[in-house]
């Protein structure tokens, strides 16, 4: 049994185990890392009370606001965030979880981690795949936008963009030489 073979033969000296009853951090971040969540238009992640009425889940789908929404609201009510890509926001802003809005960093520094997305998510990959490029977008549109106009799929925008290449450079081409 290797959970009792473990608690068997740990030993915590009488320092550590004060700390821990204290409620002192054992270790500490420095920096501290702001996990930034990527997600398509209203698929963002809900928590509720599976057992709470209908009404109160939809209100929280309806409020939920997450670290991409406040990205996007921020660069759209503030022209200085504009210059900054997704994952260097926490460099210049925090993240303040109960009022769900960034404000702006008056002291230390942070570093901005993105959630890892695989090329299987699709969309998602390429909608990550942009906010790696694309300084202070306003909106999940603004991301498909690029030279005025607006593409379908973020996939579509990464093309535009030459993100991405596509099958095109696979093909082959025959020349037929003229007889004589």
């Amino acid at each position: 049994d290797e959970i009792k073979q473990h608690l068997d033969t740990r030993y915590v000296s009488a320092s550590e185990a004060l700390w821990r009853l204290l409620g002192y951090h054992m270790h500490s971040e420095d920096p501290p890392v702001t996990r930034l969540g990527i997600h398509l238009p209203n698929e963002q992640n809900v928590v509720y009370d599976a057992d709470g009425p209908p009404e109160d889940i939809m209100t929280r789908a309806e409020n939920s606001k997450t670290t991409l929404m406040g990205y996007f609201e921020t660069c759209s009510n503030d022209a200085n965030a504009q210059q900054y890509l997704y994952q260097e926001f926490p460099q210049y802003y925090v993240w303040n979880k109960r009022q769900k809005k960034w404000t702006k960093r008056r002291r230390g520094f942070a570093i901005g981690r993105m959630y890892s997305v695989p090329p299987k998510a699709g969309e998602r990959f390429f909608l990550r795949l942009l906010l790696t490029v694309v300084r202070g977008p306003k909106s999940f549109e603004d991301l498909r936008t690029f030279e005025g106009q607006t593409y379908p799929t973020y996939q579509a925008a990464c093309l535009a963009r030459g993100l991405l290449e596509d099958d095109g450079e696979c093909k082959v081409t025959q020349y037929h030489s003229a007889s004589t």
